[in-house]
């Protein structure tokens, strides 16, 4: 008596119930057929997100992060050699030309960048410490007084100030 009915193709919600790191999908399909599926997130995009917060609490523009713990808590990388620059709610992260692989595979929601001169010279480059009255914090248990020398040195319109020794997120 005719062609059976091919059965329409499954829709998707997306339900945005974020509830311990899982992203719940859930499929339909004309019968009502459901399938549920969990995505775990990334923990280091939560992460990013709770320290966006924690920057805006403080009153900074940003912060200047050498730690590599923090760095890999933020970002996913496991490198040895990286440092990772969060100012207006973005993330620069830079690394030399050994990790230009790892970083593209590891690194999410920063801007990638390989160095093949200092960091203080690379954010100079890309002009992202010009603005002048900008409010960094730096983790002041990490950074050495070399670094800190550095930093003056290159952005002397930049206001640096320490802030705890390790992020609290």
């Amino acid at each position: 008596v005719g062609q059976p009915q091919k059965p329409s193709p499954p829709k998707t919600i997306t339900v945005s119930f974020i509830n311990n790191i899982q992203l719940i999908l859930i499929t339909y399909n004309l019968f009502f057929k459901f399938s549920i599926i969990n995505f775990n997130i990334e923990r280091n995009i939560l992460n990013k997100l709770k320290l966006l917060d924690i920057i805006d609490d403080i009153g900074l523009n940003g912060l200047y992060i050498t730690n590599l713990t923090n760095i890999r808590y933020l970002t996913g990388f496991t490198g040895s050699a990286a440092i990772l620059l969060v100012l207006n709610r973005e993330s620069y992260f830079f690394t030399d030309g050994r990790y230009i692989k790892q970083s593209s595979t590891q690194v999410k929601q920063s801007k990638i960048h390989i160095i093949d001169t200092s960091y203080f010279d690379a954010i100079h480059k890309n002009k992202l410490l010009f603005k002048n009255g900008l409010k960094i914090g730096f983790e002041s248990y990490h950074l050495s007084v070399n670094n800190y020398n550095g930093l003056i040195k290159y952005f002397p319109n930049i206001s640096f100030t320490e802030v705890f020794p390790e992020l609290p997120v």
